[in-house]
């Protein structure tokens, strides 16, 4: 991803936590995931969630990039 498109994701509710870590609401999830499967795969975030649980998509691939994506849905309940 690059620096514009994470300039873009909505940040007003991220909250960091004592470890250094962000936590992310679904909707900043969903966006991050959008904004990966735009770039990367040319559809949207919602098409390449609904192809993973149809398992007609890869969870691996080049330099690991839907490996990367795939771990990002894990954290949503879809």
């Amino acid at each position: 991803m690059n620096a514009q498109a994470a300039s873009s994701i909505p940040t007003e509710t991220v909250e960091t936590v004592e470890d250094g870590f962000y936590e992310l609401s679904d909707k900043e999830l969903l966006a991050l995931i959008d904004t990966g499967a735009r770039e990367g795969l040319g559809i949207s975030g919602e098409e390449y969630l609904r192809r993973l649980r149809e398992r007609t998509i890869e969870r691996t691939g080049p330099n690991g990039y839907l490996a990367h994506l795939s771990m990002l849905a894990a954290l949503l309940d879809y």
